[in-house]
Parts: structure tokens; C-alpha cells; sequence
């Protein structure tokens, strides 16, 4: 239903969890801890990427978080999974996460960092029931697999490898065949 609206240009955007919205200059002054006084950027932890919840020691011998312009498409990816699959993050895991308790949550992205989990599972894609649908560019199973392969880009353990919400539109038009009118 949700990408039949789309694909007739039938819907709407709305922005959600804007409290992480911050200037590149800022976002690296934070992680370098030369920020000016005020609140650091609001994240929700199980859509958050690992880095902004789980402190490394940073060049300056301090332990702290890091808050990279990559957060949003990591957040994107997340939400784009749990969109499709109807599953959250992590819940293929045999040790389900509590998403509510904030220890738990920062316990799987820790896990998540170390490379000992992945949030999403190419399982739970391959499992989802897409009624009324007609896979025009190729088969189920090659979309399957380069729905996973999008998602995982953008939950890279590498910010710098997760690439720009311009990138991350971009690659999604073309996984969904998504073609604009000529203007």
C-alpha cells in the first residue's frame, strides 16, 4: 500500500526526530569537544547509530560520543527496514532487546560496533509477503538482496562509508524503480 502511494506520487513527507539536525562545523566542534554550551544533539537510541551512544576515547584522551552527518541515513536505513519488513531493529536476535531500556539498547549498539551483530536480518527481508505486488525489474529474491544490500551501506560501521541522504534517495529510487515526469 506504501509504495503503490509512492509510485503514484500520492503521499507526503513528514519530518520527524529533528532534534539531531546540526551544521557539519558544529557536529565536528561537538566531537572534538570544543561545542559551544547547549544541548547535544537528541537522537532515539534503537534508531541511533552506535558511535552516538557508546563513548570511544577521542583524540583528545576523552571518552566521549561521536555525532557524525551520517547519523540521519543511518536512522533512515532503520526506518526504511522496519517500514518494509513490519519488524523493528534487532528483533531477529535469539536475546531480544528491550527498546525501552536505554542499557539494553546501548548493550546492542556496543555488540553492533564490535561487528557481533547486525540490526537487520537478510532473513526477515526474504520472509516479508508482498501482496498485490509486481517485481518489474527482476525477481523477488534480486530485490530482496539488493534491498539488503542498500540497507546495509547505510548501517556501515564506518560513517564515512554510509554515504549522503542525496546518495541514499538516489540508490532508492533506483532499487524501486522510481521515475520522475520530465519537467
Amino acid at each position: 500500500e506504501v509504495f503503490g502511494a509512492v509510485v503514484r506520487r500520492a503521499y507526503r513527507g513528514v519530518l520527524i526526530d529533528f532534534g539531531a539536525t546540526r551544521s557539519r562545523s558544529y557536529l565536528e566542534a561537538w566531537n572534538k569537544g570544543e561545542a559551544p554550551p547547549g544541548l547535544a544533539p537528541q537522537i532515539t537510541p534503537l534508531y541511533a547509530p552506535p558511535e552516538s551512544l557508546v563513548e570511544t576515547r577521542q583524540d583528545d584522551g576523552n571518552l566521549r560520543v561521536t555525532f557524525h552527518p551520517s547519523l540521519d541515513v543511518y536512522a533512515a536505513a532503520l526506518v526504511l527496514y522496519a517500514l518494509v519488513t513490519g519488524h523493528p531493529p534487532y528483533s531477529h536476535l535469539k536475546t531480544p532487546i528491550d527498546m525501552h531500556d536505554l542499557e539494553s539498547v546501548i548493550g546492542a549498539k556496543s555488540a553492533e560496533r564490535r561487528a557481533e551483530i547486525d540490526p537487520i536480518s537478510a532473513d526477515v527481508i526474504r520472509r516479508v509477503v508482498f501482496e498485490d505486488s509486481k517485481f518489474t525489474g527482476g525477481d523477488r529474491a534480486s530485490f530482496d538482496l539488493a534491498f539488503f544490500r542498500f540497507l546495509s551501506q547505510r548501517l556501515h560501521p564506518d560513517p564515512e562509508q554510509r554515504g549522503t541522504a542525496s546518495e541514499m534517495k538516489r540508490d532508492f529510487e533506483k532499487l524501486c524503480l522510481i521515475r520522475w515526469p520530465s519537467r
